[in-house]
């Protein structure tokens, strides 16, 4: 049968609303029933763990659950569990001794508050071991010095029946860190030793080796201490030498011109006193008389044997008549005298 339009429409859009309705009510429902994320515990095997409630007393039909087994409520306490729970009945705190790897899971804390609303709290129980001492091996693969490649050490680290293989340096390794489900193992380097560590959330341990001598020594820096020593040490002794070179050869230069004139200066003395006598022997005629010549000009005049004896008297040396002229200079004597020099002026050789 064929509907109207207005009949039709109207019950698609109501079946319409009711879906939407129904869905609504479903995603409402599934909303407002989520339980928050239990809170989160790690505890290490054989100690103690105690649970609290956040909201204070009073508490109606209190009680702790493990998974879905009854620990503790308000009245008793599980049998299992009595020698190894401690529960306060005034804040419902419970601890738990001796923890072991069979208590690990979900604990559930469920009441009744004063406006009669049931509320659960959730603690999500992890029990983990103690780290191990950790096991190493260190070995040295490429040592330095046989080979022209960096020294590098074989590690290897095993904690739990888990092992973890790395190849360190003087400073790093190349894998230095790996996740075996809630055991950290990390391998690191430091000052020379290669460290093996390994963590839980409870726990923590660390090994540590030397590195291999023979892979890491200190002849390079040794030697690279005495090239640089070597280096400063010629060029001190360079500076030095240059130093030296330049002090002597001042010190002949000085000596060189001191020396030069003095030279010229005693020659110049020679040459005038060699030159008097030449320029007097170039006068065209001889002075008659000392007393007619100037003061500026030395005079002298010719004499004989006889007139040499008449003048001078008789003397001792009479016999000897070789003699048949001689030059009587009267004022070059006095003018061409070389004076002294004062003791405090002379130059003093070098």
């Amino acid at each position: 049968m064929n509907l109207p339009f207005p009949i039709c429409y109207f019950t698609i859009m109501s079946r319409f609303i009711t879906f939407l309705l129904l869905n609504c009510w479903v995603l409402t429902g599934i909303l407002g029933n989520d339980e928050p994320e239990p809170m989160i515990h790690y505890v290490q095997k054989y100690q103690q763990l105690c649970l609290y409630v956040k909201e204070p007393p009073p508490y109606k039909s209190p009680r702790w659950n493990f998974k879905i087994t009854l620990i503790a409520d308000e009245k008793e306490i599980n049998p299992i569990y009595t020698k190894r729970v401690e529960i306060n009945h005034v804040n419902m705190s419970l601890c738990i001794n001796n923890m072991n790897e069979s208590d690990t899971g979900l604990y559930t804390f469920t009441y009744t508050n004063t406006e009669f609303t049931t509320l659960t709290h959730r603690h999500q129980v992890i029990v983990e071991e103690e780290v191990p001492n950790p096991q190493m091996t260190v070995r040295a693969v490429r040592p330095s010095n046989q080979s022209a490649l960096p020294c590098e050490v074989n590690v290897t680290c095993s904690i739990q029946n888990h092992l973890l293989v790395s190849f360190c340096g003087e400073e790093s390794c190349e894998i230095s860190q790996k996740t075996f489900g809630n055991l950290n193992i990390s391998i690191y380097v430091r000052h020379k030793t290669a460290v093996c560590s390994g963590n839980n959330h409870v726990s923590n341990n660390t090994s540590s080796r030397g590195l291999p001598s023979e892979c890491f020594t200190d002849e390079p820096k040794n030697k690279e201490e005495a090239k640089q020593t070597m280096t400063w040490r010629v060029i001190y002794s360079t500076i030095g030498f240059i130093i030296a070179f330049l002090l002597c050869a001042a010190f002949i230069v000085i000596c060189g011109k001191l020396k030069l004139r003095r030279h010229k200066k005693k020659l110049s003395i020679v040459q005038t006193i060699q030159s008097a006598p030449f320029e007097r022997d170039q006068q065209p005629e001889p002075r008659l008389s000392a007393s007619s010549s100037s003061d500026a000009e030395p005079s002298y005049e010719n004499m004989d044997d006889t007139q040499i004896r008449e003048r001078s008297g008789p003397t001792e040396d009479q016999e000897e008549e070789k003699v048949n002229t001689v030059y009587s200079v009267l004022g070059a004597a006095s003018e061409y005298v070389i004076p002294d020099e004062p003791q405090s002026m002379a130059e003093t050789d070098c």
